[in-house]
């Protein structure tokens, strides 16, 4: 990918049919259909050498979380973040990840996403993230969904 979104909206403002945008940008643009996120997380699995048992395991997670792997049911926010903690994503690649799955990306003045952004660039585990986030007395990763479980 190498045009900008503000290159493709503007592409997109001039475009006469959508067909023509789509055969000039198909490397410029995604469809974010199950088999997209099921490829997307299956390469992101590969690259960091982990099976997504280990990853809900990492997580502390249900193997039902399955289904979030696939596309069939949506992650919510917490859980993307937990999977890209797992797979030891950068800033980077967990943004890209949020927005890929339709989450909001982590914002620095939020101070919950700050403190879950300070522990992904230290690469800290789900429970050192979860115990500073409780520290700073904000609601754990995924405690709504584990709470689901009880």
């Amino acid at each position: 990918m190498n045009k900008s979104t503000d290159e493709l909206e503007n592409e997109l403002v001039e475009a006469d049919e959508i067909d023509r945008y789509f055969n000039r940008n198909r490397a410029e643009t995604i469809d974010k259909s199950k088999d997209f996120l099921r490829n997307y997380f299956e390469i992101l699995m590969k690259e960091k050498g982990i099976t997504k048992a280990e990853v809900l395991e990492r997580c502390n997670l249900p193997r039902s979380g399955y289904a979030n792997f696939d596309g069939s049911k949506k992650a919510s926010r917490d859980r993307i973040i937990s999977y890209a903690i797992a797979l030891g994503l950068d800033l980077n690649e967990t943004q890209k990840l949020l927005r890929l799955t339709d989450n909001g990306s982590l914002y620095a003045r939020d101070r919950r996403d700050a403190v879950i952004i300070n522990c992904i660039n230290r690469q800290k585990s789900i429970d050192e993230t979860n115990d500073l986030i409780e520290k700073c007395g904000f609601e754990c990763l995924n405690s709504k969904e584990m709470e689901k479980l009880k």
